[in-house]
This record gives structure tokens, sequence and C-alpha cells, in this order.
């Protein structure tokens, strides 16, 4: 039985602004990897007519190139060349999907072991799962007796 981790319940709907014009092009995967090694600024892009050789990148394309390769570089300089693009800090482009993987797999005693999977703090997910658990507790039992007078 294959572990899940919250990478695999990833979607591409989670990754907003210039990350989701990333996805098309290059997949989810790399553009996680994209913003894992390079997120945090603008990266700009210019035009380029043709990339075939390394020695033809200049600029942002000389950040994605190793760890996009070659190939999927001229792909990104064809679609998003003149351009530039914002890729925020990875913490703040996928705190959605943390979020919600942190929501479906929280029970009291495995919090501690969501944080290491997550990379966010306990405090963290003791916040997210405390929003949770509020919901649950203001949600009344229609069998449940009142206490009014």
């Amino acid at each position: 039985m294959a572990v899940t981790t919250w990478l695999d319940e990833l979607k591409p709907d989670d990754l907003r602004g210039d990350y989701a014009e990333l996805v098309p092009i290059i997949g989810l995967e790399l553009t996680v990897r994209v913003a894992e090694e390079i997120g945090g600024g603008p990266l700009l892009l210019p035009y380029v007519a043709e990339i075939s050789h390394p020695d033809h990148l200049r600029s942002g394309y000389l950040d994605l190139y190793p760890i996009i390769g070659l190939e999927l570089t001229a792909a990104v300089a064809a679609s998003l060349g003149g351009g530039q693009l914002y890729l925020p800090q990875v913490r703040h482009a996928l705190k959605v999907a943390k979020e919600r993987y942190v929501k479906n797999h929280d029970r009291v005693q495995n919090r501690r072991q969501l944080a290491r999977e997550t990379g966010l703090s306990v405090r963290q997910v003791y916040r997210i799962c405390e929003g949770k658990t509020q919901q649950r507790r203001s949600a009344v039992d229609p069998r449940q007796m009142s206490l009014a007078i």
C-alpha cells in the first residue's frame, strides 16, 4: 500500500497566480519544484525567438533551465516570453493544499506527524484543526436537549 502525502492530493487549482500559468506548460510536479527552488520573487522572461542551446539562455530562463530542462524552458519561452512572472514563496503558494490535507487527515493523536509531513509548524496545524473542531462544536445535534429556560 502506497503512503499518500499532501503532494499527492495537490490539484492544479490549488496553485494561484503565475504558478497557475506554468502548470499547463510544465506540469504540476515541476511547477511545485520551481516553487520550492526559486519561488519568492519576480522572474523576468524576455522575448526569445528560439532556444535551441543552453548558451541562448538569459535572465529568468537561467533559473528555470536546471529545474525543468531545455525543452520545457523553450516551451515556457514560447508561451510566456516577453513578460514577468511573480512567483510567491512556496509556503504561500501551497498553503491551500497543505491546509486541506491537514483538515482531511486530522486526528488529535497525529497532529505532530501532520506538521512533519507538511512542513507546517505544530502550532499552525493546531490552528487549522481548531477551525475544523470549532465548526463541529458549533453544530448542534437536534436530538440534544437544550438547557435554555
